[in-house]
């Protein structure tokens, strides 16, 4: 599968339970609930509910009723071993369906702010939304989330939310799944392909889509009105930079509207001058009219 278990551990137990499940059966063996329990470190009625809780999961996703496992006796087989593009799948179901990552939507692409709003929106208790919440804390420490009269509000710099979000997002689906519901995905592809150019760089196809994903981020960010602070400094220092302005320049006229003004531009540029596959504008010639 492309995410191992492990990276999910403090994400949403649930979902890394179901995905360990599938790691150890993925080698299409019998197995019986007293193995998985000691593999788990659970006990048997716990891996009893657990597949039978993957098995309704596995039904919602195909939308049949057909088994996710075999049984033998006391023993089950998973019948999707080894098919990678079907674990694949249901792997981005499974995460798509998880608490954590519903309630994370809500806040960060339907900028629902309240805990009241979570609570009406995701059919739990405020005492549920608050303990998930916290829970989350360690995963969320970039975006400094803190809770004040109802409210969850992320005190972070709008610089840093932006990179965070796009690596949160290709962390749990590395191209696998288009999270960001509010874009158009070709849209973002052709900016992608527009910066490549720009750089005079060729991204190989996993590095391409974490491209789009930090694009993606930053434009997110930007519709739902969530302004980047002025920092003088950076402003100044860009005005007077040479690679930027030709940058600017290139990447304007295929940029939303609300994205062609200096300081989203900017921090964009700033973001994509981290990654070491644009090392090579050190070199940078400006490009013929």
């Amino acid at each position: 599968m492309y995410i191992k278990a492990l990276e999910l551990k403090h994400y949403e137990k649930d979902v890394y339970l179901s995905v360990r499940v599938l790691e150890l059966m993925d080698d299409g063996k019998l197995y019986k609930k007293s193995d998985l329990a000691e593999r788990l470190k659970l006990d048997v009625r716990s891996v009893q509910r657990l597949l039978s809780e993957l098995s309704k999961q596995y039904q919602r996703f195909t939308e049949t009723d057909l088994p996710l496992f075999e049984k033998k006796g006391n023993s089950y087989r998973l019948i999707i071993a080894a098919q990678t593009m079907e674990e694949n799948q249901f792997l981005v179901d499974l995460i798509r369906h998880s608490l954590a990552y519903r309630l994370l939507n809500l806040l960060i692409i339907e900028n629902v702010r309240t805990i009241k709003e979570l609570s009406d929106k995701l059919y739990r208790s405020e005492s549920t939304i608050r303990r998930k919440l916290k829970e989350l804390r360690k995963e969320l420490s970039p975006l400094q989330l803190t809770i004040q009269r109802g409210e969850v509000l992320f005190q972070a710099p709008e610089s840093v939310v932006r990179m965070y979000l796009s690596v949160y997002y290709w962390r749990l689906f590395r191209g696998k799944n288009w999270p960001f519901t509010l874009l158009q995905h070709e849209p973002i592809k052709k900016i992608s392909r527009e910066i490549q150019l720009f750089f005079q760089v060729e991204l190989n196809p996993i590095k391409a889509q974490r491209l789009e994903y930090l694009v993606a981020a930053h434009l997110l960010r930007e519709v739902q009105q969530h302004g980047l602070k002025k920092a003088s400094n950076t402003q100044s220092a860009l005005n007077d930079d040479p690679l930027f302005n030709d940058f600017a320049r290139q990447l304007r006229p295929i940029m939303p509207v609300y994205f062609r003004k200096q300081a989203p531009l900017g921090n964009l540029f700033l973001h994509l001058l981290t990654r070491e596959e644009y090392y090579r504008c050190l070199l940078y010639t400006s490009p013929s009219p």
